[in-house]
């Protein structure tokens, strides 16, 4: 199973960092897959509509063997 990493950039602090990734609103959430942008959510949401969102995209057995079977 791949790994899932969630990271939290302080923009004020590492403005460098948001121009290279050119984050312009705040918050900026991107979900990232083999380097690429998969998908990305601008503004705040709810904690549960966040979570139902991330689990489209979060890792699972059963997502990888379905990845297998389609290639």
């Amino acid at each position: 199973m791949k790994a899932f990493a969630v990271v939290k950039i302080d923009t004020e602090e590492e403005q460098e960092l948001a121009t290279r990734f050119r984050i312009q609103s705040l918050p900026t959430i991107r979900i990232y897959r083999d380097g690429e942008v998969v998908s990305e959510r601008l503004g705040s949401m709810p904690e549960p509509a966040f979570l139902e969102w991330v689990e489209e995209f979060a890792p699972s057995p059963g997502k990888e063997i379905a990845s297998r079977i389609r290639d």
